[in-house]
């Protein structure tokens, strides 16, 4: 389907839509919207007067998956782990780390992934945790007690088959986390992917996992976000 702006996306499976062509409008703006700056994480309020800044994240993080499953973020002792009590999890796309204190705080044994050389770097040494500067395509990591992953799924070249690289990343009963955009706004400049509640339900199912789980909330005006807990079976 085309736009009047000279956006085109295509329908795939289960109603998903992927963009095939950006307008010349929006290749222009993704040109001179480079997210490889502290100016990009500034003016969109993670980072304030050089020092990191995530009480709203957290607290829209805890309200939405709360209503989910209030555990998904506690780290518990997993059967399908075999080397003791520890619990890992990898975030895929930290940027500059909103989220890390509070899985620190939690207890996790964090790792994370980043394209961003910018980002990975801020991420390592104001935290003090492995980021690798890579994408999630080409990471080659360990396995996971849960993987989570914010506003990234919708910017990546083949989410579909992220999807599947996640649920064979994770333990048996493993949890995958992940907040996204939904389809509301469907000419959005940097996102290649648009979802809603079913049919992202029905890749991740498709995928293999269990207990999908989601909750829409309204945190900007233009898109509503899906905040998702998806569990791979034993």
């Amino acid at each position: 389907m085309r736009y009047d702006c000279g956006c085109e996306n295509e329908e795939v499976e289960f109603g998903v839509l992927h963009c095939v062509k950006k307008c010349e409008y929006h290749v222009s703006w993704l040109l001179t919207h480079n997210e490889d700056t502290m100016e990009y994480y500034t003016t969109m309020g993670c980072i304030r007067n050089g020092i990191p800044h995530n009480k709203q994240y957290i607290v829209e993080l805890q309200d939405a998956f709360n209503s989910i499953d209030c555990s998904i973020f506690k780290p518990i002792t997993n059967p399908g782990r075999s080397n003791g009590s520890e619990n890992f999890m990898l975030e895929i796309g930290c940027g500059v780390g909103v989220y890390v204190p509070f899985f620190l705080k939690q207890g996790w044994v964090y790792a994370a992934v980043e394209l961003s050389k910018f980002a990975a770097y801020w991420t390592r040494n104001c935290f003090d945790v492995p980021v690798e500067e890579a994408g999630i395509e080409k990471f080659d990591g360990g396995r996971y007690d849960l993987i989570f992953s914010a506003h990234t799924l919708e910017h990546l070249e083949d989410a579909p088959e992220v999807m599947k690289k996640c649920y064979g990343m994770l333990i048996p009963k493993g949890k995958l986390a992940l907040i996204l955009p939904d389809d509301t706004d469907k000419i959005n400049p940097s996102h290649w992917w648009f979802f809603n509640e079913n049919n992202l339900s029905q890749h991740l199912k498709a995928v293999g996992f269990k207990k999908v789980r989601t909750v829409v909330r309204k945190i900007v005006a233009h898109e509503n976000f899906i905040y998702c807990v998806a569990e791979r079976g034993e």
